[in-house]
């Protein structure tokens, strides 16, 4: 069994990659992982559990969508972007549910679909149009 803090790495055309740490056994804090077509995934971890945000990177570094964990549960906003960096999807989740208005776009920027969930419960924007980003649903 690991103990203490250890370093995890991958060996990668004779390179060393850093991928994270372990404490006592368990990811903690960012680890990235890297996929086919240089594409890269970076989560943050406490003490084994998801917990802060999860992204996936396009090829050209731009961020494809990015997700909110609070110790292992999806919790706060989702956003998704197109690869020329236009935001594709927008909304928020609460223990794990999406809630509150939820809106997509095509990749010239247009609002295509809104979709209202159940209100949210928690976050400062209670009861302020369900929106954390109500200008962009708006327009």
């Amino acid at each position: 069994k690991l103990t203490g803090l250890v370093g995890i790495y991958e060996l990668n055309n004779y390179k060393k990659r850093f991928l994270g740490n372990l404490v006592d056994g368990k990811k903690h804090g960012t680890w990235k992982g890297f996929y086919p077509k240089k594409r890269i995934l970076v989560e943050n971890y406490n003490d084994g559990e998801l917990d802060g945000s999860v992204s996936l990177f396009f090829k050209n570094g731009q961020k494809e969508w990015c997700y909110n964990y609070s110790k292992g549960v999806l919790n706060g906003s989702y956003s998704k972007w197109y690869s020329n960096g236009k935001k594709a999807t927008n909304g928020y989740f609460e223990n794990g549910e999406p809630v509150g208005i939820w809106a997509w776009w095509d990749k010239n920027g247009t609002i295509t679909k809104k979709q209202n969930y159940p209100p949210k419960t928690n976050g400062i924007t209670k009861g302020h149009n369900q929106y954390t980003e109500k200008v962009d649903v708006f327009k």
